[in-house]
């Protein structure tokens, strides 16, 4: 790419949209050459051109759509950043939404480059006026199935689980999750997909999804910001010091429909574990066909009773599961 093509685009990425008279005066060059540059660019997708005569002006596409291919084995995440930047953040974003980004790419690159085993990665830059958006693949290990080995768990579903109830630490020294769910935190809309499940933190919904993905190897995490956000990255960082988990408040959890049924005393102790940090832990049951009496009992006559800081609201449940629960002790409403 030409010097001149190049200092268009940054002109369009600072000003939003320009015209050849813009860029002439600020410039300096011909309009007959920035003309043919802009008319270049305009039949390589780089740039899209609306109005016609003096009205006629030039701008970036609803959503550009760029790949990095990153060498995991000798990568430098703040070089990653000062490289896909001027592409990644538009000009409408204000400061906080671009300190934001530049923490989700160096955060999501560093872990990548230390928990994947992968080669190369691939960040593809997907944003728009509005919306900061990028997502970052791999082919090594998926998320789940390290956070399973590394915390002894018994499936990917069990580490999809633990993701979504608490902070992980599956390396005591990098903290491996910890810097993952306090981006969860400052992004609009974080996406984890891994061995065919799927997690996803919701910041303006205040909630998180858990459900299946297409099967593909290694690990793609999406990354959703809010081009005019004024989220100051350093308050949740102390509020995550002063709570220890970022995801505290939503104190929900959406029963993954595994099979489709939640029957045993053991699954009711490993889904309530942990749970006792919460005020309300919300249970829904959308999609799920049946509990056993057994996983009721654990719940409502051992769980609850031994932990009177905390209630269960039960939600999505049809009337067979809400007969069971009500059997099993149950107050709902």
């Amino acid at each position: 790419m030409t010097d001149l093509k190049q200092e268009l685009l940054e002109l369009v990425r600072r000003e939003g949209s320009i015209n050849c008279t813009l860029v002439s005066e600020r410039l300096g060059y011909t309009r007959q050459a920035v003309h043919r540059h802009l008319r270049e660019l305009v039949n390589a997708g780089e740039l899209v051109v609306t109005g016609h005569a003096r009205a006629t002006r030039y701008s970036l596409p609803a959503s550009v759509k760029r790949l990095h291919r990153l060498d995991l084995a000798d990568v430098d995440e703040r070089e990653v950043w000062a490289r896909v930047a001027p592409e990644l953040v538009p000009p409408t974003a204000t400061l906080a939404a671009t300190a934001i980004a530049e923490f989700a790419v160096e955060e999501l690159v560093k872990n990548a480059a230390s928990h994947s085993a992968a080669a190369s990665a691939t960040l593809q830059v997907d944003s728009t006026l509005e919306q900061i958006r990028f997502q970052l693949s791999d082919e090594g290990v998926g998320l789940f199935t390290r956070v399973r080995e590394r915390l002894g768990l018994g499936s990917e579903l069990d580490a999809l689980i633990e993701l979504s109830r608490a902070p992980l630490t599956t390396e005591p020294r990098t903290h491996l999750g910890q810097g993952l769910l306090l981006l969860a935190s400052a992004c609009d809309q974080l996406t984890i997909e891994a061995g065919g499940l799927l997690w996803q933190s919701d910041r303006e919904r205040g909630d998180q999804l858990l459900g299946e993905a297409p099967r593909r190897p290694g690990t793609r995490v999406t990354c959703a910001i809010s081009a005019d956000t004024e989220l100051a990255l350093d308050a949740l960082l102390r509020q995550r010091l002063a709570r220890q988990n970022p995801l505290a408040a939503i104190g929900q959890v959406k029963l993954v429909e595994h099979g489709g049924q939640f029957v045993s005393r053991e699954e009711a102790r490993r889904l309530m574990e942990g749970m006792e940090r919460y005020r309300v832990v919300d249970l829904n049951f959308h999609g799920i066909s049946g509990v056993g009496l057994g996983f009721a009992q654990e719940l409502f006559q051992r769980w609850v009773p031994s932990h009177p800081g905390t209630r269960i609201q039960v939600r999505g449940a049809g009337p067979v599961i809400l007969r069971v629960l009500r059997d099993a002790g149950a107050h709902l409403t």
